[in-house]
C-alpha cells in the first residue's frame, strides 16, 4: 500500500553489481546510503546523483550490465 508522499525506486541488478577495478561491487548498502543521504533533494535530481555516484565508484571500468532505474512519487488520489 502506498500513502500520499511515498516514493518507490526500482532498479536493475546492473546498478548494485557495477564493479570497480578492485572487483568490488557497488552494492545495495551503498545504493541505500546514497538514497537516504539525498532523500530531501528534488525528485528529478536523485537518479542523476546515483548515476554520478556509480561513475565515481567504478572510475574508468567498463560497464558490464545495464544500469536502469526509475523513481516514482505517489501524490495520493487525484
Amino acid at each position: 500500500k502506498l500513502n500520499a508522499g511515498d516514493e518507490l525506486f526500482l532498479y536493475t541488478d546492473g546498478i548494485t553489481e557495477a564493479s570497480n577495478k578492485e572487483k568490488e561491487l557497488y552494492g545495495e548498502e551503498r545504493l541505500l546510503n546514497i538514497l537516504n543521504k539525498n532523500k530531501n533533494i528534488e525528485l528529478e535530481k536523485i537518479i542523476p546523483t546515483i548515476k554520478n555516484d556509480i561513475s565515481d565508484f567504478i572510475q574508468n571500468e567498463p560497464q558490464s550490465d545495464d544500469t536502469t532505474s526509475v523513481l516514482f512519487k505517489y501524490n495520493g488520489k487525484v
